[in-house]
């Protein structure tokens, strides 16, 4: 009796493709929900007198709707540096004269709408002194007192609600803004100050997004035509 032997032959190429695009929607269903991915964008953030840092924001592109933008957060790593001095303007000694200062970090999407969002407050040590009646003499005397330097930490973030994340998503990029305005809180009393300031660190944006349920069924479709095709 003869034996007879089968050759395995190699699947046709379409049925190959079938066969894989039907395991990633296989594998994709029976997961769960689609884990996000992640992308960053990090600005690196060296602000003195000039005018505040701006920046150019990369969009969030849904690449035709087939995938999901499902969340947006902004944070903010830096250290804020601020000296000081001050004088005494009036003829009278000064007593129990205070400085509270604070850095109020904002970032600003600068399209039509010009949205805004705060992202913490951060604020320096109290300075305080005496002072003794204005000598006439502008930068010395007990009437003047320089302040060592301050610093605090510029540490925040921001994670944006999903009717925020329109704001986000188009192509190409949009112009942003770190604001970080000083603020002062004073007693009226006759001093003059002026400060000079410096913040170093970084601002991250990131984007998690997954891929949209009608990709994954549009490739289920697209894998089980090419099977019937091939029978």
């Amino acid at each position: 009796m003869n034996s007879i032997r089968t050759t395995g032959e190699s699947p046709h190429p379409r049925l190959k493709i079938a066969v894989a695009l039907l395991a990633v929607v296989v594998v994709g269903l029976s997961t769960g929900p689609a884990q996000a991915t992640v992308i960053t964008q990090t600005f690196a953030i060296d602000h003195g007198e000039e005018p505040f840092p701006q920046l150019s924001l990369d969009y969030f592109d849904t690449m035709g709707g087939t995938r999901t933008l499902t969340g947006v957060s902004i944070e903010l790593d830096a250290v804020a540096s601020l000296d000081i001095n001050a004088e005494n303007l009036s003829a009278s000694p000064v007593t129990g004269w205070f400085l509270d200062s604070a850095i109020l970090p904002r970032f600003e999407i600068l399209d039509a709408k010009k949205s805004s969002f705060g992202i913490g407050a951060s604020p320096y040590p109290l300075l305080s002194a005496d002072f003794a009646a204005s000598d006439g003499v502008e930068g010395s005397g007990p009437d003047f007192v320089q302040f060592e330097t301050n610093s605090t930490n510029l540490h925040g973030d921001i994670d944006f609600n999903p009717i925020d994340f329109a704001l986000f998503e188009g192509i190409g990029s949009v112009d942003a803004l770190l604001n970080l305005p000083l603020s002062f809180a004073i007693p009226p009393l006759p001093i003059g100050f002026a400060a000079t300031r410096h913040e170093v660190g970084s601002l991250v944006v990131t984007y998690e997004y997954v891929p949209e349920p009608s990709t994954l069924a549009m490739l289920s479709i697209g894998g089980t035509l090419l099977m019937r095709r091939k029978r």
